[in-house]
């Protein structure tokens, strides 16, 4: 290339700029940037050709940061325009998946189909949010949860996706106190992620290991350890400093998108934990996340409070009709409105005729939360469940009165006991 940008230099006047990758005597690796011009004397004859040199290392991995971050902000924003429909969908498809188990408890068989197809349906949702809050940093509901069991929960979808060729060998006892504070499809999505990774390290068949270590066993500070371990192909020591890059991936064009362990690494940061690799070629590779213990929730037993008038305000009438017919079901009475002017008229601050709203956030007319504030400068204190399947949608702060926002998609056992919540705490608090 040098050459050629001499050759042009002789043939006609003027200056070449080109960038080639330099190895240095150390054996490393640097991009230069060389910009060369031809030096003529009086009678136009070329005395030499000058060149300037210098190293734009730095600049070209700036550039690829930048190309990595508009990417990201491109699936950030691809994600959060399907989310909405997406997890509509998944709450219907709950939804009537509960009204079947209310019809075939009879029949053990379809109920662990059901069982399945719930689970399913959180994992889908928990794509969704873990490549949303990977891509644009958004905040996640956590809560305590029990580490074992959302392995456990994760390995009965994973076993159907396994080659026969691969050997599953869980260690995670039925019960134990290894409990984190995080998002439960989150814990999930690190266990799937990492176990699919491993199954594509395998090719040839080989063992999964999932275990979760002992307190005792080198556990710092007391926490909860999560080891992932294969004994596929390994990686060489440059390719296992990279595996948690963005788009990085030594798999075929078309048979990954290099996300899934980025995905993990973003989520195990996000819960105050650390990730360790340790691999080698023709030793596999294991896995070693660490994340903080915290304590298991209080368990507090609260019956169902029957009766009481609802308000549902959501513009889609298949999602409203089967929230509506749950809670009739369990003894509320519920009045539904479709729209923003629907819910204004329906509640009056003189009457207080509604012992709970329940608002989508994106209701026709007018968003829910504008809604809600609207009513409290009116003087309605009634409390309030906000219902989003947006990822980004989040309650102000002055908000004022008992506000809960509940995502899509939830299965309807989740609506009636958030349901039951928000009015035995406004009954406690006027008592």
């Amino acid at each position: 290339r040098l050459k050629e940008a001499q050759r042009q230099l002789r043939a006609a006047p003027g200056e070449v700029t080109i960038e080639c990758r330099l190895r240095g005597n150390d054996g490393s690796y640097r991009w230069i940037e060389t910009t060369m011009r031809s030096i003529f004397d009086e009678s136009g004859k070329q005395l030499e050709i000058v060149a300037v040199s210098r190293d734009v290392t730095n600049r070209r991995q700036l550039e690829t940061h930048l190309r990595e971050a508009q990417k990201l902000d491109a699936i950030g924003q691809l994600a959060a325009g399907v989310a909405h429909d997406f997890n509509n969908l998944l709450t219907v498809v709950s939804a009537h998946a509960e009204i079947i188990r209310l019809r075939v408890q009879d029949r053990p068989e379809i109920a662990e189909a059901l069982e399945m197809i719930d689970r399913a349906i959180a994992q889908a949702a928990g794509v969704t949010r873990s490549l949303m809050t990977f891509s644009c940093r958004l905040p996640t509901d956590k809560q305590p949860v029990e580490v074992g069991q959302e392995v456990r929960q994760t390995i009965k979808l994973l076993e159907r996706t396994l080659p026969r060729n691969i050997e599953l060998r869980l260690d995670v006892p039925d019960k134990s106190s290894d409990w984190v504070y995080a998002n439960p499809t989150e814990v999930q999505q690190v266990v799937l992620n990492l176990a699919l990774n491993a199954r594509d390290a395998m090719p040839e068949g080989g063992v999964l290991r999932i275990r979760l270590a002992d307190p005792g066993d080198d556990a710092r500070n007391g926490d909860v350890r999560l080891i992932v371990a294969d004994t596929g192909k390994g990686m060489t020591p440059d390719v296992r400093d990279r595996i948690f890059e963005p788009f990085f991936t030594t798999k075929p064009r078309g048979r990954s998108t290099g996300l899934g362990l980025a995905v993990v690494h973003g989520i195990v940061l996000s819960l105050g934990g650390r990730i360790n690799v340790d691999s080698e070629p023709g030793r596999g590779s294991t896995f070693t996340i660490t994340l903080p213990r915290t304590a298991p929730p209080a368990v507090v037993a609260a019956p169902h409070a029957a009766g009481g008038l609802i308000v549902l305000a959501d513009g889609r009438a298949h999602v409203r009709e089967i929230m509506a017919g749950t809670l009739a079901a369990r003894g509320y009475n519920v009045v539904q409105v479709a729209d923003a002017a629907a819910l204004f008229e329906s509640v009056q601050p003189q009457s207080a005729n509604a012992s709970l709203l329940i608002v989508a956030a994106d209701l026709p007319g007018r968003p829910g939360v504008e809604c809600l504030t609207e009513l409290r400068s009116r003087g309605v204190e009634t409390p309030a469940i906000v219902v989003t399947s947006q990822e980004g949608v989040e309650l102000p702060q002055g908000l004022n009165g008992h506000v809960t926002l509940l995502r899509k998609p939830f299965q309807m056992d989740r609506l009636s006991d958030l349901v039951n919540e928000c009015l035995t705490e406004a009954k406690e608090c006027h008592t």
